[in-house]
């Protein structure tokens, strides 16, 4: 089920922002590069629900890092 205000056939690309503390737990997520709404909302929203990812630990301390993804929308 897609949000109200969705368009069959639309495509686009969301450049997220997200920050991670040492344990890899997600601390904020910011939309760099969106397509307005609902589009950008319902990224934000999978952004808070995701589990945590593997924190960077270059010589055996994790550390605090951000990461810029790509996200690609298609409604079908």
């Amino acid at each position: 089920v897609y949000p109200t205000g969705t368009k069959k056939g639309y495509k686009g690309v969301i450049i997220l922002e997200l920050s991670f503390d040492e344990k890899g737990k997600i601390t904020k997520s910011t939309i760099v590069q969106g397509l307005g709404n609902p589009y950008d909302i319902v990224i934000l929203d999978l952004a808070k629900k995701m589990p945590n990812w593997e924190a960077p630990a270059p010589y055996g301390e994790p550390f605090a890092s951000t990461r810029v993804i790509t996200v690609e929308v298609t409604v079908r």
